[in-house]
């Protein structure tokens, strides 16, 4: 009997070591939402992943004054076109931003904002007169 239960646990403690032994990773394929890593032994590990996104979340704020939403609008430009410029100066990320519409998403925004400092312009500018 002891030798049977010895047996057994050197059977389960075998198993439990070769399955902590590092693998060697043989290929990683990367569909939509799901990651599966192929080892050199057979094995494979599959996981689901979150992938970056590339959205702007706008939001409605409310100004004191016309200038204060002016002012906050120049500035929305102004970072948009930082990210922009970020953006293109990695290779991939440049890649993964024209595959999703990113820059024609961000463009949008930039002209919206610029026909709202029109608006803001031109309703200042009939009020002084």
């Amino acid at each position: 009997m002891q030798k049977l239960m010895l047996v057994i646990a050197l059977f389960v403690g075998a198993n439990i070591w070769a399955q902590n032994e590092s693998k060697e990773i043989d290929t990683v394929i990367i569909s939509g939402n799901q990651k599966t890593t192929k080892y050199t032994d057979g094995s494979q590990y599959i996981e689901i992943i979150k992938q970056p996104t590339y959205q702007t979340i706008k939001t409605q704020k409310k100004f004191e004054s016309k200038q204060q939403e002016l002012a906050h609008l120049r500035k929305y430009i102004n970072d948009l076109e930082t990210k922009i410029k970020h953006v293109k100066s990695n290779p991939e990320e440049d890649q993964l931003a024209k595959e999703k519409g990113w820059y024609d998403q961000m463009n949008g925004y930039i002209g919206q904002s610029k026909a709202r400092i029109k608006e803001i312009e031109k309703l200042l500018e009939s009020k002084e007169k």
